[in-house]
């Protein structure tokens, strides 16, 4: 379970959080920007296809094409940052999204808490609403996004992407089309490479078979309607992306150990 424990708002486009995960969060992916710092527990990222331990002080940045998921070794708490794509200049997008390496960092304790004081300050921002508000979230944010920058600059290179762009045009894809009746094989025409090539290559990447990652994408946007909305189990069902409301009830009951209809009320 995902636990949120506070969260504030810099205007429309930054938002803070400080959160205790406790099960796994599953592989996925964002259309912003998000900053994690480890503040207390251990686990592990699989970021990109490669798994990294993280502890206290870690430090990892993700950017609209990265995808990830987290397993916790107990409660882990985390400070947690969201950006929307508007908040970050051109220059910085093209040397995010531009890079051969992950922006994960754990070994210099001077960055983390450099960070941390800006998340604070961010943070402090918050109870704030006067016309300076903005631009110092603003600011606050180009001095935490250059911070970054400067880690990465001086960092050796150590490992290349696990996944090609291919996969990760073919993954993307999948995120904004998973509600269609999307396949195998119309994914991995996205990606240039033949059906069984790409399914082979995606369960070495992401440790999951295609139509298990896809049901997962399905239940995950399901919970959040029934969360949300009022609409009836079939629609959702329809709206998630399940062929019937009987394959929706198996995969949910087999995911969840209860009915879609019991969930809602137990939410």
């Amino acid at each position: 379970m995902e636990k949120l424990m506070h969260i504030k708002s810099v205007g429309q486009d930054i938002f803070l959080s400080y959160k205790e995960i406790h099960i796994p969060v599953s592989m996925h992916l964002h259309d912003y920007y998000e900053l994690e710092i480890v503040l207390a527990g251990h686990g592990e990222q699989n970021l990109n296809g490669t798994v990294y331990p993280i502890g206290p002080g870690c430090v990892y940045f993700l950017t609209p094409i990265d995808f990830h998921a987290i397993t916790p070794h107990g409660a882990m708490r985390i400070a947690h940052m969201a950006v929307s794509e508007a908040m970050v200049s051109a220059q910085m997008r093209m040397l995010f999204l531009n890079r051969r390496d992950n922006f994960l960092f754990s070994q210099d304790t001077a960055f983390t808490q450099t960070l941390q004081t800006l998340f604070e300050l961010l943070l402090r921002e918050t109870q704030k609403s006067d016309a300076y508000t903005a631009p110092m979230g603003k600011n606050i944010l180009e001095l935490m996004l250059l911070t970054l920058a400067r880690a990465a600059d001086s960092a050796p290179q150590s490992q290349v992407f696990s996944a090609p762009d291919q996969f990760h045009r073919a993954l993307q894809y999948l995120f904004c089309h998973f509600r269609e009746e999307v396949t195998l094989s119309s994914v991995a025409r996205e990606s240039g490479y033949s059906p069984n090539y790409f399914s082979a290559l995606f369960h070495t990447i992401t440790g999951e078979r295609f139509v298990d990652f896809l049901a997962k994408l399905r239940l995950n946007y399901a919970r959040m309607l029934l969360r949300s909305t009022d609409l009836p189990i079939a629609r959702i069902a329809e709206k998630s992306g399940f062929s019937s409301v009987a394959s929706f009830h198996r995969r949910f009951q087999c995911a969840y150990g209860c009915a879609p209809g019991k969930n809602r009320r137990m939410l």
